[in-house]
């Protein structure tokens, strides 16, 4: 080979390794969202062992409803179960929830106090967002709505499948 070929041979993957480098920090830095903007249960929970946190700013829910969305999967079974019991759930509502799967959607809907999806609803549905627990896919989907109107237009239709939120 010559040193003319070697020299445009090398310029081409010195600019092709530069592009590809470009893409993919453009693409990084358009996705992602400063942790002090997404949510408590997203902080709380990122650096959590066995457990995959995602922030998800602004979700398409229907039409008219964008909120954003934490989710956790735990890696194994053994985690999804000790999560819950984190939660204080007991050892009789995770064989129950077991026992009540039927596919990979199957979910289990319930409101929580905003932020805190281990601790009971308040009566005031402003301060609650909806938490979807799918156990066949080991995952919890936390959505953060932001008044007792957003959480009314999306549990029922949550509960009944009419929204697809993972």
């Amino acid at each position: 080979m010559t040193r003319r070929r070697i020299y445009w041979l090398t310029v081409t993957l010195l600019m092709c390794a530069v592009s590809v480098a470009v893409a993919v920090a453009v693409v990084h830095r358009r996705h992602t969202v400063p942790l002090s903007r997404c949510s408590e249960v997203y902080r709380q929970y990122r650096d959590t062992p066995g457990i995959e946190t995602a922030f998800i700013h602004n979700k398409k829910i229907n039409d008219t409803l964008r909120l954003d969305m934490t989710i956790l999967v735990a890696e194994d079974s053994n985690a999804f179960v000790n999560l819950l019991k984190s939660w204080g759930r007991s050892d009789e509502y995770i064989r129950d929830m077991k026992i009540s799967i039927v596919d990979e959607n199957s979910r289990f809907i319930n409101k929580c106090l905003k932020g805190h999806p281990e601790l009971p609803a308040d009566p005031d549905n402003n301060n609650n967002e909806v938490v979807a627990t799918f156990p066949l896919r080991k995952t919890i989907a936390i959505i953060h709505t932001k008044t007792a109107q957003q959480l009314n237009d999306i549990f029922l239709p949550v509960i009944f499948k009419e929204i697809s939120i993972l």
